[in-house]
């Protein structure tokens, strides 16, 4: 019974995020429940118009440009914790 509680409980986060608009952490989510081990491909588009994201690359990083044309990978460390409140999709 509480199995069956849980998987129900976790979906309708799943739905409810969906429903609100909050499409990234409702994909995050369903993604981590179905534990199939594939890599999860986000959207840059999203982070890269993230106002946390924005905030956080100008404290940190004020002289790091992003260009469309050029693609480097960089590991930017962003704790949900800390800005989630912000930007609810983190």
């Amino acid at each position: 019974m509480d199995k069956i509680l849980l998987w129900v409980g976790f979906r309708s986060f799943v739905i409810g995020g969906y429903l609100l608009g909050l499409n990234g952490a409702a994909m995050v989510l369903h993604h981590y429940l179905t534990n199939t081990g594939k890599e999860l491909a986000v959207d840059p588009v999203y982070f890269r118009n993230s106002p946390v994201v924005k905030k956080f690359l100008a404290e940190h990083y004020q002289h790091l440009q992003i260009h469309d044309k050029y693609v480097k990978v960089t590991i930017i460390k962003i704790y949900p914790a800390q800005y989630g409140w912000q930007d609810p999709n983190l």
